[in-house]
C-alpha cells in the first residue's frame, strides 16, 4: 500500500475556542487511529500547522475532512509526498501548542525568528514539526494546555 506524507496549514474560524481543542484533537485520534496515519499538529500564535503519514487514500480523506471541518478556515497544502517510510514517530495525532516555538527555536529549526506560515516551504515545515515532535517538554507542556482547557483552568475573553 502506497503511502503518503502530507503537510498543510489554516487559520482558526471564528467559531473556534481553546476550550474545543481537546475534542479536535480527539476526533483526529480517533480517526487517524483507526485509518493508520500518524500526525503532528501544531499550533502556532495565529495558525494550525499539520503533518500527517499514512495510507494515501486515508490521509486524503483526512485533509477534505480537515477542509470541511468549521474550526478551521483558509485551508493551504504545503505539499504532498509519497513515500517508502514514516519521518515521525508520531501517534495518531501528536500535538504542539505554540509556546515551543519560540524565537531561538525557529531560529535553529528554520532559520526565522518566528513561523510565518505562508513563507515556509515543505521542507521547513516537515523540519520544524519533526523537530518539535522529539523533544518530551514540548508535548507534556502542550499537553498541559489542553488539560488546562478541558478542565476549565483556561479562560478566553472574546474581543
Amino acid at each position: 500500500m502506497k503511502q503518503t506524507r502530507l503537510a498543510l496549514y489554516c487559520q482558526p474560524s471564528d467559531a473556534f475556542r481553546l476550550t474545543n481543542l481537546a475534542g479536535i484533537l480527539d476526533k483526529n485520534r480517533e480517526y487517524n487511529g483507526n485509518f493508520g496515519i500518524s500526525a503532528v499538529m501544531a499550533m502556532t500564535q495565529t495558525h494550525f500547522m499539520y503533518v500527517m503519514e499514512g495510507p494515501r487514500e486515508a490521509v486524503s480523506q483526512s485533509f477534505s475532512n480537515i477542509m470541511c471541518d468549521p474550526n478551521f478556515r483558509n485551508v493551504v497544502l504545503f505539499g504532498m509526498e509519497e513515500i517508502n517510510e514514516r519521518m515521525f514517530d508520531a501517534g495518531p495525532v501528536d500535538f504542539i501548542s505554540a509556546d515551543a516555538f519560540s524565537v531561538d527555536f525557529c531560529r535553529e529549526a528554520i532559520k526565522m525568528p518566528r513561523i510565518l506560515p505562508s513563507l515556509l516551504s515543505f521542507e521547513n515545515a516537515k523540519r520544524l514539526l519533526l523537530k518539535a515532535s522529539r523533544k518530551c517538554d514540548i508535548l507534556a507542556k502542550s499537553q498541559q494546555l489542553i488539560d488546562d482547557c478541558a478542565n476549565e483552568d483556561y479562560f478566553e475573553i472574546a474581543v
